[in-house]
């Protein structure tokens, strides 16, 4: 779901071309990891030029992180 987030409104290879750099910069894509993420993850999130750094879809991928967290 991290992924395809943030695809919206880019080509699908740009984001496989980056896909070991989002699985090390969102811990593996381990839900309970990202939704603990703090502002301080957030900012090196968006220095991280091995990911796409969009900050309303960085922002979005640790909201859904703790939406789906909690069981909700």
């Amino acid at each position: 779901m991290c992924l395809e987030a943030f695809q919206s409104g880019l080509a699908w290879l740009t984001i496989l071309r980056r896909r070991e750099g989002f699985r090390a910069a969102f811990s593996g894509f381990r839900i309970k990891e990202v939704a603990a993420f703090t502002e301080a993850d957030e900012a090196r999130l968006l220095a991280d030029a091995g990911i796409i750094r969009n900050r309303a879809k960085i922002q979005a991928t640790i909201a859904n992180a703790r939406v789906a967290g909690s069981g909700a």
